[in-house]
């Protein structure tokens, strides 16, 4: 919130007032349900988290074993204050906020009281405009995490994730190359009078950053391919001049994949474009070499690539190894929660404490940006041209409220 000095003319920031709560206010709760979702093993929230939000004086409701999966034990959580709950309907029903890793399904917001906030990820690529409605019904507000950015567009959750999973690809290319999950038994890097093993990166995100970072530090050969000059510029100043840089060109490419062991791809393939690695180019790579796809569940521009879970991680097409499991942060659940859960808690302190999230959303530019229902109306315009809702700048409705 900006204010004028009447005397000196210049605009001064200030924190939005706090909302006048009664003590022992029991709508002021936060509630965790398990996660439903495939493969998701993530908790939003950690015991060491909730020990400051009971600390602060509010309630945490958390559905027993939602943290099983992130080894998390319920004792661990009774202990930092939370009440474990046998209901997930009094979770629904009863907690002021709901805070979860995967969006809602059908069958959870029928569970959910109206005009609560809804903290998740959005997934649009998978979201349906019959899920949006029915949140539009009960007039939640919802906030997803991949649209907390800030002015320069940094966001602090995908940041985080994008290493995890930058860093796990490394790792799981390591594991897929060795006999002793049935690869051709080559180590990942470079021993001396040796050449290198080759890794080929699609794309300069966090998550091709970090793979990178590790892999150059492995003693590997890293090529990487995008068509952006301003982060080919960063990564030089990063890693130095002797990394691979090309723009994405089929001839360039051909060759790349030709003698690479691995590729990790980080590109969604944007509508209406043709995959930048074909069906084709598989018969060029080395038998028993690796393409892991951290875009399958984002529309991949790998051709050959299919959905694969963690029990069944791994399918040969052509005598290439291909990874395709989505989520792929849950791997390493713990560490992934943690992070998560350092970043949310904070947001969800000073929600608690204003007693309202009205007058953070009025001070706070990444809570604005994040949220794209405010009490069921559709306020995120990327969203509502997807989905074909009915868009209203959140700027203009959050001081009626």
């Amino acid at each position: 919130m900006t204010i004028v000095d009447a005397k000196t003319k210049k605009s001064i920031k200030t924190m939005p007032q706090k909302v006048k709560l009664q003590k022992n206010n029991n709508t002021l709760s936060i509630g965790i349900p398990k996660e439903t979702s495939v493969d998701e093993k993530r908790v939003p929230l950690t015991p060491d988290d909730i020990i400051a939000i009971k600390n602060a004086g509010f309630e945490v409701l958390l559905e027993k074993g939602a943290g099983l999966k992130s080894n998390f034990t319920d004792l661990e959580y009774s202990e930092a204050g939370a009440k474990i709950v046998n209901n997930r309907e009094k979770i629904y029903k009863e907690a002021f906020i709901i805070v979860k890793i995967s969006p809602l399904t059908l069958e959870e917001i029928d569970l959910i009281s109206p005009e609560k906030i809804v903290f998740s990820a959005l997934n649009l690529s998978t979201q349906s405009s019959l899920r949006l409605q029915k949140l539009q019904e009960k007039k939640i507000t919802a906030i997803a995490y991949e649209l907390y950015n800030d002015e320069l567009d940094f966001n602090p959750f995908l940041h985080v994730i994008g290493q995890i999973n930058g860093s796990s690809a490394i790792m799981i290319a390591s594991e897929l190359l060795s006999n002793s999950t049935g690869g051709k038994g080559v180590m990942l890097g470079g021993l001396t009078g040796m050449p290198p093993t080759e890794i080929v990166v699609l794309g300069t995100s966090i998550s091709a950053e970090y793979a990178i970072r590790i892999a150059l530090g492995l003693g590997a050969t890293v090529k990487v391919f995008d068509n952006s000059m301003l982060n080919f510029i960063k990564f030089h100043n990063t890693f130095g001049q002797h990394l691979f840089t090309s723009t994405i060109t089929y001839s360039h490419l051909k060759k790349a994949v030709a003698t690479a062991d691995v590729i990790i791809n980080t590109l969604d393939k944007k509508p209406g474009k043709s995959f930048l690695i074909t069906e084709e180019m598989l018969f060029l790579m080395k038998e028993g070499s690796v393409i892991i796809d951290l875009k399958i569940d984002a529309g991949s521009i790998v051709e050959t690539s299919e959905i694969t879970t963690f029990d069944n991680p791994t399918f040969i097409k052509h005598g290439v190894i291909h990874y395709c499991v989505p989520n792929l942060a849950s791997r390493v659940a713990q560490t992934s929660s943690t992070a998560i859960s350092n970043l949310l808690s904070n947001i969800l302190l000073k929600i608690l404490e204003q007693g309202s999230i009205i007058p953070l959303l009025q001070f706070e530019y990444e809570l604005r940006n994040a949220t794209y229902l405010f009490k069921g109306i559709s306020t995120n315009r990327l969203v509502s041209n997807t989905l074909n809702l009915n868009y209203t700048d959140i700027n203009l409705i959050i001081h009626v409220f």
